[in-house]
């Protein structure tokens, strides 16, 4: 297990295609550090991962960085930048005015664009006014991810102080046990949704939509979608596999349960939020849309969306 120890100063720390570096531990001092573990390699294709490792970015405002899945990123005192890339990492901004950000990542194989959601991430802000942002690559040529069961995206915890929120993380998002052909009551929303923990009165949730809708339609298909974990070869879609209908720049919002994580019920006695979006900024793509579940929130009117 290779640990680094840095004192005083602005150092830079950068992870190479050499060596096992998982597990690799790194305490950054005092300074504005800069740490990166794993790296994207130039020509979009796989990124080169580094897994189950920590980064202390200690005082100072710091820089931190990791690709892979399982690493914890922990800035400090100190207004840091701290970004996970992949699944299962988690970022803690500690004390300071922190900017924290999950996001996917794409690569390219043959005609073929995948696209890889920001999933089972955590961001925890700590003391401050933070800022957190999930969001998906946006690498996407062609194609869609075919999903059939939902997954958490990111877990977002803003902790003390007036923080805000900026989402793109965008899903193959499916509604199953329709029986109206709108969403309604006991229908139940799969995919990949964020989750706010600790949603606070007058906190900015940016979803790049402002156009509310009141009812949304679903729709069924296409009739096949290729499928990324086979090469792209088409798998049928039943009528089970429906989709909100979102203009470009629209989002709604339903009462439910958060019932799995990536699963959502909607329920008129339910004690969450779900607010689906179709962010007017990003690849308008007729079956993603972005999802997040607010905690312990019951009607859209409490949260400031901007």
């Amino acid at each position: 297990m290779p640990v680094y120890r840095f004192g005083s100063g602005d150092d830079v720390f950068g992870t190479t295609y050499e060596g096992d570096w998982t597990g690799t531990i790194v305490y950054a001092g005092a300074g504005a550090d800069t740490i990166t573990l794993g790296f994207k390699p130039p020509g979009g294709f796989t990124p080169y991962a580094v897994n189950y490792s920590i980064a202390f970015g200690e005082a100072g405002k710091d820089t931190l960085s990791a690709i892979g899945t399982g690493n914890w990123l922990l800035g400090g005192a100190g207004a840091d930048l701290i970004t996970v890339t992949g699944t299962g990492n988690s970022a803690f901004g500690e004390a300071g005015d922190d900017h924290l950000v999950a996001e996917g990542y794409g690569y390219h194989l043959s005609r073929y664009s995948f696209i890889y959601e920001a999933t089972n991430n955590q961001l925890i802000g700590g003391a401050g006014s933070d800022l957190l942002e999930s969001r998906s690559t946006p690498a996407m040529q062609s194609g869609y991810a075919y999903t059939d069961h939902g997954v958490a995206g990111t877990i977002m915890t803003g902790g003390p102080g007036q923080d805000s929120f900026l989402l793109r993380n965008a899903s193959d998002l499916i509604v199953a046990n329709d029986a109206d052909g709108l969403i309604s009551q006991g229908d139940i929303f799969h995919g990949v949704i964020d989750e706010i923990i600790d949603y606070q009165a007058g906190e900015r949730v940016d979803i790049g939509a402002a156009s509310r809708l009141d009812a949304v339609a679903l729709s069924t298909g296409p009739l096949h979608l290729p499928n990324p974990s086979n090469g792209g070869t088409p798998v049928p879609a039943s009528e089970a596999h429906k989709h909100p209908v979102l203009a470009d720049g629209s989002y709604a919002s339903y009462r439910g349960d958060i019932t799995a994580a990536g699963e959502f019920t909607v329920s008129q006695a339910g004690h969450d939020l779900l607010v689906v979006y179709d962010a007017a900024d990003t690849i308008d793509a007729p079956l993603y849309q972005g999802a997040v579940a607010l905690h312990g929130i019951t009607d859209a009117n409490q949260v400031l969306f901007a």
